[in-house]
């Protein structure tokens, strides 16, 4: 599961596949798995979960949002740039399909 920048295309692609507004992804949630010495959490890895995938500051920040229970979250920049630098804070992955709005 690779959540990469290419500079060229000005794009982000999750696994070689371009990504666009609107597509079905899977995002792999976090969850507390314990607590260091200064009360500060440790995040584990949770499950997958589908999300819609929106874009903002021309294409360069994805956000992420999922439905539950008739509520909509949103997730802002599950990657995006940090200065010039690319990053992916959450794991992304397809699931095959498209979410209707």
């Amino acid at each position: 599961m690779a959540t990469r920048w290419d500079d060229t295309q000005r794009r982000w692609f999750v696994d070689g596949r371009a990504v666009h507004a609107g597509a079905a992804l899977e995002m792999q949630g976090r969850v507390v798995v314990g607590h260091d010495e200064n009360e500060e959490s440790r995040m584990g890895p949770g499950e997958w979960f589908t999300v819609r995938i929106e874009s903002r500051d021309g294409g360069r920040v994805l956000d992420a949002y999922a439905e539950l229970h008739g509520v909509t979250f949103c997730a802002r920049a599950v990657a995006g740039f940090d200065g010039d630098e690319p990053f992916a804070t959450f794991g992304l992955r397809w699931s095959g399909t498209t979410i209707e709005r």
